[in-house]
């Protein structure tokens, strides 16, 4: 995996399961557990996460979370249903 896929792939983790009373994705150590799997059982199909986090990086605005203050991202309000995607 490339330097820049290891940022998409660690930019995704970290704002699908950001920090806040509680420890996100990558301080609970996912970032340790993905490595793991792909050295294993994964590792046959690395390539697919390699092409997919390339698209990731190529169509998205991940790379502009990279270094971003996740807390000051706005996040999703589920509780007035899934068509408020603003935030707070």
């Amino acid at each position: 995996m490339t330097e820049v896929q290891q940022q998409t792939l660690r930019a995704a983790v970290n704002r699908s399961i950001p920090p806040d009373d509680y420890p996100g994705a990558l301080e609970a150590g996912v970032g340790h557990y993905l490595a793991r799997q792909f050295e294993g059982d994964l590792a046959p199909k690395l390539y697919l996460y390699c092409d997919g986090l390339d698209g990731l990086e190529a169509h998205t605005v991940f790379d502009l979370l990279k270094g971003v203050d996740e807390q000051r991202l706005p996040t999703p309000n589920f509780e007035d249903g899934v068509k408020n995607q603003r935030g707070p």
